[in-house]
């Protein structure tokens, strides 16, 4: 995580590398003067289950539909460096921030968020409940 703390800006701009994560698998929320990021970056091939389990790998159904057929493998990985897995980020927020303050953004494994530096508590409501917000994916075309 990077956190961009430029004086002349209204905003404070976090980037969070989240390389295979989709958006329908993380969640952000505001609890407790915290920003949080809570998610899960799953195998993409291999199914990382109990240690008695073969090795499956997903495989397309062939017709173009999201749902996946699972295949066993007798192989097991020779080197694994990647980490799959729960994630979970606590980021303090500057006092008054709520979570409508908040933009955040999916791109390219890259997710950056922004919130405010300065919140008018002249105007401060009552806490929103402690919901997940959206994370919007950005798609561009080649």
């Amino acid at each position: 995580m990077d956190v961009y703390d430029n004086p002349a800006s209204p905003n404070f701009i976090a980037t969070f590398e989240l390389p295979g994560v989709r958006t329908a698998d993380m969640k952000l929320s505001v609890k407790e003067g915290n920003l949080i990021i809570d998610g899960e970056r799953r195998c993409p091939m291999i199914h990382c289950g109990a240690a008695n389990e073969p090795p499956k790998v997903a495989t397309d159904d062939g017709h173009g539909s999201s749902a996946m057929k699972i295949d066993v493998l007798p192989v097991k990985a020779a080197v694994k460096e990647l980490r799959y897995g729960r994630f979970y980020r606590a980021v303090p927020l500057p006092p008054g921030v709520q979570q409508s303050d908040i933009s955040a953004q999916l791109y390219e494994g890259m997710l950056t968020v922004s919130w405010p530096r300065v919140v008018d508590t002249g105007s401060a409501t009552a806490s929103a409940p402690e919901t997940p917000m959206s994370v919007t994916a950005t798609l561009v075309e080649a």
